[in-house]
């Protein structure tokens, strides 16, 4: 399993199938495994975001990469 990346906003910066990662509001405890895809990873950057404070609670701290499967080979 891969270390722990501080994150502190902006685009995604992860091209990978999960990742395990932590919140502002709950920086101990761990969330995941969930597709980066479907994450906020902004930290307030974008119009909404900005606009409403308690997104800012859910701004993602740090992850981790989840190490890709391997693919099942069926004979």
């Amino acid at each position: 399993m891969s270390q722990w990346t501080e994150w502190n906003g902006g685009p995604m910066p992860v091209d990978c199938d999960e990742v395990f990662y932590r919140l502002r509001h709950s920086p101990d405890r761990v969330l995941g495994p969930t597709r980066p895809d479907l994450l906020r990873w902004d930290h307030g950057r974008t119009p909404t975001s900005a606009s409403d404070p308690a997104l800012r609670r859910s701004d993602i701290v740090a992850y981790r990469v989840v190490p890709a499967r391997p693919l099942e080979v069926r004979e």
